[in-house]
């Protein structure tokens, strides 16, 4: 059984606003799924966000994790043949 989120999980630059994870929206995948599937220009080249999840048991206990991710930047200056 997968645990409930207490609140819709969010990245953001570190240091700036947040962005909510909404399936459709922001994501390819629901919250539910086993890998997480960013849409095409969420994430801006270069910058740093954090990964924040919190979750709650079915006893209430919670846990936390997070991970900081740069994102690459696209292409550029570049031929196509």
């Amino acid at each position: 059984m997968l645990p409930k989120l207490t609140a819709p999980p969010t990245l953001g630059p570190t240091g700036q606003h947040k962005l909510e994870l909404d399936h459709g929206v922001t994501t390819y995948t629901s919250m539910t799924n086993e890998y997480l599937v960013l849409k095409e220009s969420v994430m801006t080249g270069g910058a740093t966000y954090a990964f924040i999840m919190v979750m709650t048991d079915s006893l209430g206990r919670t846990a936390t994790g997070s991970i900081n991710i740069t994102a690459g930047r696209p292409p550029w200056n570049g031929q196509i043949k």
